[in-house]
């Protein structure tokens, strides 16, 4: 048995006879590569404490390996919520701007409705909309933003 640099053993496995109750004839071996039945288990015995040492590392990394899976799953869900935060202000923005849209679109529509001559009328109009639309978009994504610490 050599010990390797990363503390496992080495086993050799070369000229493998054993001298009690051997099938082949043990005497064409060596004496230095002849194993009795002690050495044999001995021998088994060290691959079976390799290979249980290979299982427990194996599963310590594929424990580790869910650790990251699911930090990683967590780290995703928490930038798409962030994603989904900021989708829906910018939805309720565009139903803001929307209902301005509506309002503004009553004086360029094709019927005659008398409001098309009114220029003060639609300037009013005009303003008062762009300062609601202005502030309820700021309240939105200023609460938005405090409840959310976006």
């Amino acid at each position: 048995e050599k010990e390797r640099g990363d503390g496992a053993m080495e086993l050799p496995l070369v000229g493998v006879g054993v001298h009690e109750g051997s099938v082949g004839d043990s005497s064409e071996w060596s004496d230095e590569t002849e194993f009795s039945v002690e050495d044999t288990q001995i021998l088994l015995e060290c691959y079976v404490q390799e290979i249980e040492n290979m299982m427990h590392t194996v599963s310590r990394l594929d424990e580790e390996l869910d650790d990251v899976i699911q930090l990683m799953s967590l780290s995703l869900a928490s930038v798409r919520n962030v994603v989904l935060k900021w989708d829906l202000g910018f939805t309720i923005v565009t139903g803001v701007v929307g209902f301005g849209s509506f309002i503004a679109g009553s004086f360029g529509m094709n019927i005659a409705t008398g409001l098309e001559n009114m220029m003060p009328l639609f300037w009013t109009v005009f303003i008062a909309m762009l300062v609601a639309c202005v502030f309820v978009s700021f309240c939105i994504f200023r609460t938005l933003e405090r409840r959310y610490q976006l």
